[in-house]
């Protein structure tokens, strides 16, 4: 028969927490970068700790009154640097498949043939890209964010690179221009289709 645990309130946690002396304080710090490295996370070690308190306050995680309060928290730094390294691992997965919509909907092709048939099939197909490209750029002209995401693309940089280089870092910023861009894509294909 398993044993089941009772849990600290968040006021005992606070009480508990607020209790800690420095030495105790800084082996929880020093928890959390090992398994930030640990992980690889994108994210500074005091972000991780901070993080693992939030969810302590919030109540969406819980220190066993069984077990020293250091060893609780310590289970919960990993606990919540597992689940960030798989929240990115999918955050990842996602960027790239929206890059291949965005690749797709440009109608980029990333491959060649030896064929001189599907060379000039290959080129023709490069040129309508280009033109495709150049009036999506013309459109968005005073929109930078658009521009520099378009370039991007076509250079052939990932998501995340694009993420990184282009929004330094601002994924919300990413995700906003990105569904500008598609917007105006499906719009012009639908006209595109209404026209014919």
């Amino acid at each position: 028969m398993s044993k089941g645990y009772s849990y600290l309130s968040v006021e005992e946690f606070h009480e508990e927490f607020s209790a800690l002396g420095e030495l105790q304080r800084s082996k929880l710090v020093k928890i959390t970068h090992y398994f930030r490295n640990k992980y690889q996370l994108d994210i500074e070690a005091e972000d991780l700790y901070q993080e693992v308190l939030i969810r302590v306050y919030e109540g969406k995680r819980h220190i066993p009154k069984e077990l020293p309060l250091e060893k609780g928290l310590a289970s919960v730094i990993k606990s919540v640097a597992n689940d960030l390294v798989t929240s990115q691992s999918f955050q990842r997965r996602k960027m790239e498949e929206d890059i291949k919509t965005v690749e797709e909907s440009l109608n980029i092709e990333l491959h060649c043939s030896g064929s001189i048939e599907q060379e000039l099939i290959d080129e023709q197909t490069e040129l309508l890209a280009q033109r495709r490209i150049g009036e999506l750029k013309a459109t968005f002209s005073g929109d930078l964010d658009v521009s520099q995401l378009i370039d991007a693309v076509v250079n052939g940089c990932k998501a995340k690179e694009i993420v990184k280089n282009v929004f330094n870092g601002n994924q919300t910023k990413y995700d906003t221009t990105r569904k500008r861009l598609m917007r105006r894509i499906a719009k012009r294909q639908k006209q595109g289709a209404t026209n014919e």
